[in-house]
């Protein structure tokens, strides 16, 4: 869960490992769990179409959480016609996300591709130097800490160099530092809205985030 505009940290909490052979829409409700069982449930997750189906939705609207996604699947032609409760719930979610309203809420999705693209670029989550499972997962979970480790460490730096009021001075020392990060990290966790879900899938050779 990352790009929360009221969070300036933008911490990963919540990760996924899968193989290949998983379908990637079922790491939603997944996800959706992990964070309520740590007190972070999102009030909104954003979400690409691989996420959009009917029984997502249904499952966050369950949760008290609202799915901001396309609708997954293609859209009918003309003359189709809804007729089950599942398929008049995701037309009208088809007509939803035509509206202007839908699209500003759906735009800081976007957002999460960065985080992609950081963790491949400065990870090596595109190649990864272990085999097997085990190993492959517990690598993902590793770097993931440790983004939110250079997530933190940049916050603390911003921070630093921002113009302090006279007797609110800077944490000093080693212990200061982390004293500072620490609740820089709690400030981050107690505001992680909205959410996407941070799924990562394992091909044959290579982990990708998605």
């Amino acid at each position: 869960a990352n790009h929360n505009p009221k969070n300036a940290v933008q911490l990963i909490t919540a990760v996924i490992p899968e193989t290949a052979a998983d379908e990637d829409g079922d790491a939603l409700q997944k996800v959706v769990g992990q964070l309520t069982e740590k007190g972070l449930k999102p009030a909104t997750v954003l979400a690409d179409g691989h996420y959009g189906s009917d029984e997502n939705e249904q499952a966050c609207e369950s949760a008290g959480i609202r799915l901001v996604a396309p609708v997954r699947g293609k859209t009918p032609g003309p003359d189709y016609v809804a007729k089950t409760d599942a398929q008049k719930r995701l037309e009208k979610r088809r007509a939803e996300q035509t509206t202007p309203e839908w699209k500003k809420s759906y735009n800081p999705r976007a957002g999460i591709e960065g985080t992609n693209s950081g963790l491949k670029r400065r990870l090596g989550f595109g190649c990864l130097r272990v085999r097997g499972k085990q190993s492959v997962f517990c690598v993902l979970l590793l770097k993931a800490a440790g983004w939110n480790i250079l997530r933190a460490s940049a916050a603390l730096a911003r921070q630093a160099r921002k113009p302090r009021k006279q007797g609110n001075r800077p944490p000093q020392g080693p212990l200061g530092l982390i004293r500072f990060a620490f609740r820089t990290f709690l400030a981050a966790l107690a505001n992680p809205l909205p959410a996407w879900p941070c799924h990562f899938f394992l091909p044959a050779r290579q982990p990708v985030t998605g």
